[in-house]
């Protein structure tokens, strides 16, 4: 009340229409950002109110580095914080594919609906009808337990022999049968394993003949013997293994591969992946986590990763990356003389991790884990085929020696490696300078240079050689082959135009955030839009070739083409009269004529994988602001010639093109 007949006359620097919306202007000459956006006249006072000198002032300058620190047009390379109610809030990174447009995609509602926990999945729940089965088990996205289930080793309790299914018997006596995990073992070689190679092959199939060996006998009473006495965690790996081939599974051809019934395919998924997290409960894990351990906890979060749930699907990476630690899988096992097939494995799971981290940072928009790699002295992966690991070799020997698999896992973590380099320098504070995109450009070109090289040796492998093991090798079962030679051909086109996606994905994390600093974009964005295109060119690819099926719970299963989509949506209304207009139109109907009725790109063909509200939730935002711009261009947003142009190809119908 003392104070309330004070008036003071502030100066205002925002444009007219800035004021009289009373929104913030970033006070960009001769147009700020939002009369750009909304395609409005942008106007200034003519003559404002005079700051006083810094010199006269030192408190008055003080306030104006605060506010040119918040209103400056580069503010937003410090990220997004959305304020809600109680206290909450939600932070992303500028490259978070939704920062394109903050208004256009609704960013601060968007984020509220995001959850940051793990939410019941119905691609992990069984069917409706077992709801109202009180003994029926929801679906529970395992972070882990804090200490180890003893009863895994009193299974001759009565009371836990078939009733709880937290003990071993309980856990065995759910298998499916042995016909039914050959045919998921099966799937998981021929379109998991070459994506995400975890495992020792000729270890893991020797442990998965004789634990059935010992299972066939078991009268359920006795306590584990030969490979569960040896290593427990065998038990959750394979489960695992099992619940990975289930999620591959349900892009299969019935009667091309052996696979479980289609409409019972969901139901298993729900019981293997509640069996799998039992298991890891049952070892201990993550409180005596063991290497077999935590590979099954990676191969069962990693097939739930969906990329619109930007962070409750890949919360694990966290956990995971400091069980790693707490191993020491963070330097390479040569150090302390370790056999060469645990260096491998150890550098296996330790590469995969590095790349989980920026996959999460780039789809969840926060920064990354591990900040640098110059902590771990972890080598890259090896090449070699199982087999060969250990063995004196000619290092110009054939690429027999070779497996595909292990090839494109190498060409994938080069290119994330790369990709953490480009994203560590965006989230720093200072602005990007054109100096620093032309360096991360070279290294962009030079990983161009060996993903090519890559793709060399890729098309000169003998594949069904290449892709089998040697069953005389350490005197073990040989894992069976994929279903088909024609699985094991096609994994060729696949992994180099996978490799070829990497790289593009590299250039459009370098672009997408430089689209908020106008005058740099302005300089950068005609070479920059071709590489938008092409990510989605090649994504495309992967998600309508027939014969890359088995590979497609990946792409698209797990990751959509939400960037480079948003991306090009924005610079069709900004842009609509550039030269690159007309392909990114073409582009972006080809991609929304692929949406499924789950709401996701490429759905149609994943029959048995079923998805959240979080997918439909991007995806009808992303709809939402290309019905914007096709009215802005003037288009039908109700029709995508793509599609019926596609259709009339297919039909053969004179003039339908």
């Amino acid at each position: 009340r003392n104070f309330s007949g004070i008036r003071r006359t502030r100066p205002s620097y925002s444009c007219e229409n800035c004021r009289l919306r009373r929104v913030k202007c970033d006070q960009v000459h001769p147009k700020c950002g939002n009369c750009t956006r909304n395609g409005t006249v942008c106007s200034y006072p003519s003559a404002p109110l005079k700051r006083k000198s810094p010199s006269e002032d030192p408190v008055c300058q003080q306030g104006k580095t605060s506010r040119r620190k918040v209103d400056e047009p580069t503010h937003f390379r410090h990220g997004h914080l959305s304020l809600q109610n109680g206290g909450r809030s939600r932070y992303t990174e500028n490259t978070f594919w939704a920062c394109v447009d903050v208004e256009g995609l609704e960013l601060d509602s968007l984020l509220s609906d995001l959850p940051l926990f793990p939410l019941e999945s119905v691609c992990c729940a069984a069917d409706d009808s077992s709801r109202n089965n009180p003994h029926s088990m929801s679906c529970r996205h395992f972070v882990g337990t804090t200490e180890p289930n003893f009863s895994f080793w009193v299974s001759r309790r009565p009371n836990i022999v078939e009733g709880d299914s937290r003990s071993l018997a309980g856990t065995l006596v759910q298998l499916p049968p042995r016909a039914t995990c050959d045919q998921l073992y099966t799937i998981f070689l021929a379109g998991v394993h070459p994506l995400i190679p975890l495992i020792y092959l000729p270890a893991f199939d020797k442990q998965y003949q004789r634990f059935w060996s010992w299972y066939e006998h078991w009268n359920r009473k006795d306590i584990p013997e030969g490979v569960l006495l040896e290593n427990p965690s065998f038990l959750p790996l394979l489960l695992a293994v099992l619940f990975a081939g289930s999620i591959a599974a349900s892009n299969m051809e019935p009667g091309r591969t052996p696979s479980p019934s289609q409409t019972h395919n969901r139901e298993l998924q729900a019981k293997l992946y509640n069996l799998a997290s039992d298991a890891l409960t049952l070892v201990g894990f993550p409180h005596n986590p063991a290497i077999y351990s935590l590979i099954a906890f990676l191969f069962i979060q990693s097939m739930l990763i969906l990329e619109e749930e930007s962070l409750s699907s890949v919360s694990f990476v966290a956990v995971a990356f400091r069980i790693c630690q707490a191993m020491g899988i963070h330097k390479d096992g040569t150090n302390f003389g370790l056999h060469p097939i645990q260096v491998e494995e150890r550098r296996r799971v330790w590469c995969h991790l590095m790349h989980l981290d920026v996959m999460t940072s780039m789809i969840s928009g926060l920064p990354l884990i591990a900040s640098s790699e110059a902590f771990c002295t972890t080598q890259m992966i090896g090449e070699l085929r199982d087999e060969w690991i250990g063995k004196e070799r000619e290092a110009s020997a054939e690429n027999t020696h070779l497996y595909p698999g292990y090839i494109l896992a190498a060409g994938r973590y080069d290119a994330t490696s790369v990709i953490r380099n480009i994203l560590l320098r965006q989230f720093a504070p200072t602005p990007m300078k054109s100096t620093d995109v032309n360096q991360l450009k070279g290294t962009i070109e030079r990983l161009s240079q060996r993903s090519e090289e890559r793709a060399k040796r890729l098309a000169a492998l003998n594949y069904p050689e290449a892709w089998a093991q040697d069953p005389t090798s350490h005197g073990v079962h040989s894992p069976p082959l994929p279903a088909t030679l024609s699985d094991v051909e096609a994994f060729d086109g696949w992994s180099r135009d996978l490799l070829v996606m990497m790289v593009e994905k590299a250039y459009c994390v370098l672009y997408q955030p430089l689209m908020q600093e106008l005058n740099l974009w302005q300089e950068l964005r005609t070479e920059a839009i071709p590489h938008f295109q092409a990510n989605i060119r090649i994504f495309l690819r992967l998600c309508s070739t027939k014969s890359y099926k088995p590979f497609q719970w990946l792409y698209p299963g797990a990751y959509q083409p939400l960037q480079p989509a948003a991306v090009l949506l924005v610079d069709l209304a900004k842009e609509p009269n550039s030269p690159q207009a007309a392909e990114s139109r073409i582009l972006l109907e080809q991609v929304f004529s692929l949406l499924g009725p789950e709401g996701r790109v490429g759905a149609g063909v994943m029959k048995q994988r079923h998805f959240s509200d979080g997918a439909k939730n991007a995806w009808e935002r992303l709809e939402k602001l290309r019905r914007k711009v096709w009215k802005k261009l003037g288009l039908d947003s109700s029709v995508l010639w793509s599609r019926t142009i596609a259709r009339g190809q297919e039909q053969d119908i004179p003039g339908s093109s």
